[in-house]
């Protein structure tokens, strides 16, 4: 409880209890997915490609293009294969900025993009 004081009239306030909960922080990587009703652990680290199920309960880190799923949250597969993890970690498009992204847009895409003048 943040404030004892709100439930009983002789208790005092916890004051060093909501500094504490907000330090520990969980660190959601990029390209992320979180599915409706999940739940996360506080101070845990979720990679960057992770995928968390709807409903999961993650009580643990999960690495980088990982799936997991259930109450606990367990490993379920790899999205990709190590070698592509690796090389888009290095590439970290997610920090590109927009207009280089556009530019590189058709070599994240099935279908040509059409340019417009004067739109890039």
């Amino acid at each position: 409880m943040y404030r004892s004081s709100y439930s009983w009239d002789d208790a005092l306030d916890d004051e060093a209890l909501p500094a504490a909960r907000s330090a520990r922080l969980t660190h959601i990587g990029h390209d992320t997915w979180i599915g409706h009703g999940a739940i996360i652990k506080p101070g845990l680290t979720i990679g960057d490609g992770a995928v968390i199920a709807a409903d999961a309960g993650v009580t643990h880190d999960v690495a980088h293009c990982t799936i997991v799923a259930g109450l606990p949250a367990l490993f379920l597969r790899r999205r990709l294969p190590e070698d592509p993890v690796a090389r888009l970690q290095a590439l970290a498009w997610w920090h590109w900025p927009h207009n280089h992204l556009r530019n590189a847009l058709e070599d994240f895409t099935l279908v040509p993009c059409a340019r417009v003048s004067g739109q890039i």
